[in-house]
């Protein structure tokens, strides 16, 4: 990979989504001069050591990498770099206004929605839950306030027939191409980032683990396939059946020309969902089918 010489970059991201960005502006020989992402951490069953996966892509490629408990322990580095412009994408830290006034040429931010539709945490799952047929992809500049800041430019994605895994992988696709687009553009002050409407502000949450559960009963096949969908990955989508705590990985609705009673059938308030694939309470993946014929008899 050559790197293009104009300009000096920062870039922070932790997640596998930051990581597909950041393959793709390293393809296109922009480097970064430094990557910021959070620190390592231990989680999971046998505390596993989690490397943040954008770090793991910007050691391979010889990039500095610090990995700050306080983002504006940073302030040093960024100073020492002449005059760099920053790109943020699924960090998992507030940028504070300590930092952000360090970047003359802005920190410049993908965010997963037509902002100012869906600021906040969960931009991607609250469209998926809402049954959105499209959702927008949005280059802004960074500001204090959260997802408040001006937009350098939008694109459309039609989400209706892709998995959660392969809107993600789309978005960082098209989010790179809008970065590849407009950095020079921004860094040499060509283009100006217009503001947004912020009466047309709407606002998404963190999602727990108690969102995950879902009464099949009182919601309709669409609802809770858009759920299955929306939570796949965290906190994933729970559901009693007959009284076993159950996690739904796979579902499609029941057509009603297929009078089969094979496969576990779901009641939901407008149709019947057949659940495919799950995972019992023990955390063994089965089939609907074998769930049925081994706890349903």
């Amino acid at each position: 990979i050559t790197k293009k010489k104009f300009m000096k970059i920062v870039f922070f991201g932790t997640e596998k989504f930051s990581q597909n960005v950041l393959a793709k502006l390293l393809e296109q020989g922009l480097i970064p001069d430094l990557v910021i992402t959070k620190p390592d951490s231990k989680s999971g069953r046998g505390n596993k050591l989690y490397i943040p996966p954008v770090k793991e892509l910007a050691l391979k490629h010889n990039i500095k990498v610090l990995q700050p408990q306080k983002v504006s322990e940073i302030i040093p580095e960024i100073e020492a770099l002449d005059n760099p412009i920053g790109i943020l994408v699924a960090y998992g830290k507030i940028i504070p206004e300590s930092v952000l006034n360090v970047f003359k040429k802005g920190i410049i931010n993908l965010h997963p929605s037509y902002l100012p539709k869906y600021r906040g945490p969960s931009p991607v799952e609250s469209a998926i839950l809402n049954e959105d047929e499209s959702i927008g992809i949005s280059i802004m500049k960074l500001e204090a306030k959260m997802d408040a800041g001006p937009i350098y430019s939008q694109k459309s994605l039609d989400i209706s027939s892709l998995s959660k895994e392969e809107i993600y992988q789309e978005i960082a696709k098209i989010g790179a191409n809008e970065f590849i687009k407009l950095l020079p553009k921004i860094y040499s002050n060509e283009i100006e980032p217009k503001d947004q409407d912020e009466s047309q502000a709407t606002f998404c949450k963190l999602f727990k683990k108690e969102d995950g559960f879902i009464n099949a009963q009182t919601n309709t096949v669409n609802k809770v396939l858009a759920h299955i969908k929306a939570m796949q990955g965290f906190p994933k989508t729970h559901i009693s059946i007959k009284g076993y705590d159950v996690i739904i990985l796979e579902a499609h609705k029941k057509e009603t020309e297929n009078v089969s009673k094979k496969g576990l059938i779901i009641p939901c308030l407008d149709g019947d969902l057949v659940i495919d694939k799950l995972i019992t309470k023990n955390g063994k993946i089965t089939t609907g089918e074998a769930f049925k014929n081994g706890y349903l008899k």
